[in-house]
């Protein structure tokens, strides 16, 4: 038996420990030129146009009074030349929409973010090109969901980005909009018939205040809704809820 000097032994210790990191390194390079992913590795994201609501010319129209829409998308979407920046950011990766209220009161949009790890921010503009905008309202960033409530005019059209809050924060959302109840404000007070009667499924949901409303029982004011009653005798009249 000949003992072999540490020299020797070191030397071809190495010489192992190359041959294994090439065979990696070789491994990892076939895996690659044959598409596939080693364990762990994130999917490629895969080329694909901009969103048909890219471009705030192409705004996605919000119809009716209230709508929900599924699986909203912001992916290689762009933003434009004189775009301004929304919630202090970018403007990143941004996708367009357009409500127009039938009446003047409140309304809501709710965003749920629905793809892993992408922050967004959304914004509410009036104004009728992309670089003369007014902001009326905005939230975010946020990786979970959004809301924003302003304060609407019949017949006024306004603009809702969606946008990342960097460079990277692209994915999918669902977007929820309504209008706030019909009687919201004074002069739109539903009517109470003077003989009585019942109103059922009433509701304050998404509903404002008017600039100058004064406090109710001390409080407020805080989401009003309005009635108007003219009683066809002189007597007591009773308001149950």
């Amino acid at each position: 038996f000949t003992r072999r000097p540490l020299t020797y032994c070191r030397s071809r210790m190495r010489l192992l420990a190359i041959l294994i990191l090439f065979l990696i390194a070789f491994a990892l390079t076939q895996a690659g030129s044959t598409g596939v992913q080693p364990a762990g590795a994130a999917a490629p994201r895969m080329p694909q146009a901009p969103p048909a609501n890219d471009d705030f010319a192409n705004a996605t129209i919000l119809a009716g009074e209230s709508g929900f829409l599924a699986g909203e998308t912001n992916v290689e979407a762009t933003a434009e030349s004189g775009e301004p920046v929304h919630r202090g950011v970018g403007p990143y990766l941004s996708v367009w929409y357009k409500y127009t209220p039938a009446a003047t009161g409140n309304a809501a949009f709710r965003l749920t973010v629905t793809s892993s790890y992408t922050d967004l921010v959304m914004a509410v503009y009036t104004g009728s090109s992309v670089n003369a905008l007014t902001e009326v309202g905005s939230a975010g960033p946020s990786r979970y969901g959004l809301f924003v409530e302003v304060r609407v005019t019949a017949g006024t059209t306004y603009y809702l980005v969606v946008a990342g809050d960097t460079a990277s924060d692209w994915g999918t959302f669902d977007l929820a909009y309504a209008a706030g109840p019909a009687n919201d404000d004074l002069a739109a007070a539903t009517v109470l018939d003077p003989q009585g009667g019942t109103l059922a499924g009433q509701t304050n949901t998404d509903a404002s205040v008017e600039s100058g409303e004064p406090a109710h029982a001390g409080y407020g004011p805080f989401r009003s809704v309005w009635y108007a009653f003219t009683p066809a005798a002189t007597g007591n009249a009773k308001f149950h809820i």
